[in-house]
Formats: structure tokens, sequence, C-alpha cells
């Protein structure tokens, strides 16, 4: 769910709410790690929404919860986004084990412009990056795989991106491209800049290991 403050309020879930939930079932029913998310997350005493994704194991349990750090509060093409409005940012980075071992790390969207958060999750262990977005469609245009690039060859992290395209519920544009980049910024797979797409690839951590 993304719109507007009043829908994106009206709608925000805990984490054990149906939007969540669905997403433990899904892991624990197809045996596969999922990152999911970002979600509009309420929780108990706190004024303000988180953006949060979790990430859920093979068996649906949930592995760690991670909420954004860095409000995307800028205006683009006279348009303002104000995220800080109605959320409140995180305060740690968080890093995470897949199944099969491969530390991952977690950052959500507007995260990618702040170098210093990718350098903590490569020094915490992280081998690659989940990264779930809604990138505007400018910024997609003017950034988006530059900034991937950037993130993947600085810190040797191979990147899993995935962006938003088409309208949100405000009306707001995001521009697709999602992507899957090797830690030497080679792009191993990447969606087209609209329409919905699902994008596969293998991102080998023992280049990361190579490189150190």
């Amino acid at each position: 769910m993304l719109g507007d403050d009043e829908a994106t309020l009206a709608a925000a879930e805990p984490i054990d709410g149906p939007a969540m939930t669905l997403c433990s079932e899904l892991a624990d029913d197809l045996s596969i790690d999922l990152v999911a998310g970002s979600f509009a997350e309420r929780r108990a005493g706190n004024q303000r929404l988180s953006n949060t994704c979790v990430h859920f194991g093979p068996d649906g349990g949930t592995r760690a919860v991670y909420r954004k750090i860095h409000m995307f509060d800028a205006v683009v093409n006279d348009r303002e986004y104000l995220e800080s409005a109605i959320f409140e940012p995180g305060n740690q980075t968080v890093v995470t084990e897949l199944a099969d071992g491969t530390i991952t790390g977690l950052a959500i969207c507007f995260d990618l412009r702040f170098p210093e958060q990718f350098a903590e999750l490569a020094d915490a262990g992280a081998e690659i990056v989940c990264l779930p977005s809604a990138f505007t469609l400018q910024t997609t245009e003017a950034d988006w795989q530059t900034l991937l690039d950037a993130r993947a060859t600085v810190n040797n992290l191979g990147m899993v991106a995935a962006n938003q395209s088409g309208l949100d519920g405000a009306g707001r544009p995001s521009g697709g491209r999602s992507a899957l980049i090797a830690a030497d910024g080679a792009t191993i797979a990447q969606a087209a800049s609209t329409g919905r797409a699902v994008v596969i690839g293998e991102i080998s951590t023992a280049m990361r290991s190579d490189a150190k």
C-alpha cells in the first residue's frame, strides 16, 4: 500500500497483520527466503508509522525486521514528498542470514543515497543487500543505476534491488528497472522501466570473497 497520508495511515498494519502473515505463509509454503515489503507498519505505543521490511525464512519464521532509517523529504518536479509527516525513522542497520548461510543486509529506497549505511552493512559481514524501493520516475532515470553500481563496487556487495513502476495511490510515478547487481557493479539482470516483471539471476558471493 502506497498512497497519500490519509490512505497510508488507514491501511497500516502491525507485523502480525494480514499482509505480513501472507508473506510468512508464502515463504513457508514455497520453502524460500523472502524479504517482504516495505510496508506501512503500525507499532503499539508509536504515534507515527515505520517503513518496514521483514525477512522470513523458509519455515515462515521472522528472521529479521528492518525499519527505514532515512526519511524521503524532498521536492521532485514540483511535487512534495514528506515521508516524515507520518513515518518515524528507524535507528539501526540490520543484517540477517539466509538459509544457505549468505549474510544479507536490509535497506529501503532512499537509504540508497547514504553510503555510510552500506559501509556499515559490509563491515557487519553482509555479502548482498536487499533493497525494496519506490524511487520516483525522475530519480530512477537520473540516479538509480549509478547509485546501485556505486554501492556494489565501493563496498563489494551484491545488490538485489526491487523498484516499483507506474503510479502509486497518490498518482506519484516510480521508475521500475528492478535489478540484480554483482559485487563488481556488473548488471546480472534488470527489468524494464514500466510494467510488471520478474527478475531472475545468480549473484556469486565467491566474487566478493575473491575481491577481499
